[in-house]
């Protein structure tokens, strides 16, 4: 409809956080290729606003209904949108979702074998939405590679330790998100504190020190100096990546996959300790 201009305005899509948003919005992209995603239309409230008085195929997305988004006149704005509400998941939904989830990890862990038993505990985990689902499974299949029998106590444990991203995690340090960002850009540790300049070292400094702010409890001095700088080198990079994930889903979607695989090392390595000081 939106491809065919069958609709009125742009399509707005709402609801809480895990419950598919993006993966819609790109999806729908996909079906009308000239249309312009903005993701989390309410924090990113003045892009959205001139893309909305631009006009042509839009596709928004927010954590609220536009008569409750907090910023200017984004609201008003998209009143003659197409709103869509995304609800949490029944547990049918959440079946359906967990066995996809589980088909495309056996990709990379063939021998995973989820119990019927411990695939219950994952869905009546309280508030399961896809970002718990996916921490919970991807958690499973390393339990398992580790030699652990997967167990509704398990599931228990995971949820403890990986389903609230928001949370600071005292496990993660500044010196872990440089090693997990070094290896993802294949770069050299040392770079990332070096004096170096070149793009392909400071976009992930930036982004190093853009994750060290948001998931540690680190100052923005205590991280300048763990990168050889000061804070204010600190606050431009994370100006800079915030000006990057403002242009697009590309850039939220890689600050979001490298936070993934900070929490997911952190978790890795902190029970390889336990399991050496149990042995």
């Amino acid at each position: 409809m939106l491809a065919a201009r069958k609709i009125p305005g742009p399509l707005y899509i709402w609801g809480g956080r895990g419950l598919g948003k993006t993966t819609i919005a790109q999806a729908s992209a996909a079906l009308c290729p000239a249309a312009k995603v903005i993701d989390d239309a309410d924090r990113w409230h003045e892009i959205a606003a001139g893309a909305l008085r631009d006009g042509g195929p839009l596709i928004l997305t927010g954590p609220r209904p536009p008569a409750q988004l907090e910023h200017g006149e984004l609201g008003s704005l998209l009143t003659h949108a197409l709103v869509v509400e995304l609800r949490p998941f029944d547990r049918d939904f959440a079946m359906a979702l967990a066995s996809n989830m589980l088909t495309a990890q056996k990709l990379l862990t063939p021998n995973l074998q989820v119990p019927p038993a411990v695939l219950d505990a994952v869905l009546d985990v309280p508030d399961l939405d896809g970002h718990k689902l996916a921490g919970l499974l991807k958690g499973l299949a390393f339990a398992e590679a580790r030699g652990e029998t997967l167990t509704p106590a398990v599931v228990k444990r995971l949820r403890n330790d990986l389903i609230d991203p928001d949370a600071l995690d005292p496990r993660i340090t500044v010196r872990l998100i440089q090693r997990v960002v070094a290896a993802h850009f294949k770069i050299d540790l040392s770079d990332l504190v070096s004096q170096r300049r070149h793009k392909c070292i400071t976009v992930p400094r930036q982004i190093a020190m853009t994750l060290s702010k948001r998931l540690t409890a680190r100052s923005m001095p205590e991280i300048g100096r763990m990168f050889r700088r000061d804070h204010t080198t600190v606050l431009h990079a994370l100006k800079q990546i915030a000006a990057l994930e403002g242009r697009g889903l590309e850039g939220r979607r890689l600050l979001s996959v490298l936070a993934d695989q900070v929490r997911l090392q952190a978790y890795i390595e902190a029970t390889s300790r336990n399991a050496s000081q149990d042995a």
